[in-house]
């Protein structure tokens, strides 16, 4: 009887153990299964929260200051300096005596300061009397030198007990007529060089010739003037122009008492002796013609003259 149940047992026993086995190898497969099966859902958690990761402003903002294109430097615009011509003019009162002083005395020294500093374009003295005098002045000089003489003028002004009564000073901005000369000459040029060139080179008819040398001979004519103002232009502009007007000042005050008498008596004289020269001038218009009316009326109005008989 032990031997019929302790087979069973035994059988028992080895079924448990199997089981048992089993158990432990289940238990020792699913913690790798596991693993296995949670990594790729941990990449994929992690790639999911990368993308939906903010990106930082600094890592944004750095391809696009790389991706700017890159902006050329303009060249800077050449600023020329204008071409002003200067004109310069002085009104001077001085005694009637010291006018012409004046006048030949700068008039010399614009002579003495050489063609090249100072040139003199007009002058010129009138006197009516001893009491009216006036002198003009028109001198052409280099802008530096004419600067000093400028400054001068009131001196000598002083010296001779007159006074500078006005100055003025006008420009003309030259620059866009000289620019318009130059590129019309150099327009010119080329038209009359090839030109020549064609006439060097035609063996067309002689007429066809003549005219074209007609054409030459013109073009030259436009450019040897255009060349001529543009030279008068470039002087005004290396050169600047000073007129000065001198008139002579009233012995009298014109602020005294007597100074409208003066003026006035003066005025009276010039008005006066201007009348007086009018009258003779229209007098030796028709003295002429009063002169052959009264021969001719004494000649018929003798003929016309009744002869007068007596009887004895």
């Amino acid at each position: 009887m032990n031997r019929t149940l302790a087979a069973p047992m035994l059988v028992s026993a080895l079924v448990l153990a199997v089981g048992l086995a089993g158990c432990s190898k289940k238990d020792e497969v699913s913690p790798h299964r596991s693993v296995a099966a949670t990594a790729p859902a941990a990449t994929q958690d992690a790639a999911a929260a990368d993308k939906a990761a903010p990106v930082p402003a600094a890592d944004l903002a750095a391809p696009r200051s790389q991706e700017k294109p890159a902006v050329a430097k303009s060249k800077p615009l050449a600023v020329t300096a204008p071409e002003l011509a200067y004109a310069y003019q002085y009104g001077v009162e001085a005694p009637p005596a010291a006018v012409p002083m004046l006048v030949r005395l700068h008039e010399s020294v614009c002579s003495a300061a050489g063609a090249t500093n100072c040139q003199v374009v007009a002058a010129n003295t009138t006197a009516v009397g001893k009491d009216d005098a006036s002198g003009h002045l028109e001198l052409r000089g280099e802008p530096n030198w004419l600067r000093g003489f400028r400054s001068r003028i009131e001196d000598d002004v002083k010296a001779a007990h007159g006074t500078l009564k006005g100055s003025q000073i006008e420009t003309e901005d030259l620059s866009r007529s000289i620019v318009d000369t130059e590129a019309q000459l150099r327009a010119k040029k080329t038209l009359r060089d090839r030109m020549q060139n064609l006439l060097a080179t035609h063996k067309g008819k002689l007429s066809d010739l003549v005219d074209l040398e007609q054409q030459v001979t013109q073009t030259q004519g436009q450019i040897d003037a255009a060349e001529s103002e543009l030279a008068v232009m470039k002087t005004r502009v290396a050169t600047a122009k000073l007129t000065i007007d001198y008139r002579s000042s009233l012995a009298l005050a014109p602020n005294s008492a007597f100074g409208r008498l003066s003026a006035a008596g003066h005025g009276f004289v010039r008005h006066f002796m201007d009348m007086v020269g009018f009258l003779l001038t229209l007098l030796s218009y028709f003295l002429p013609f009063g002169i052959v009316a009264g021969i001719g009326w004494w000649v018929f109005g003798k003929r016309r003259r009744p002869v007068v008989t007596t009887e004895g």
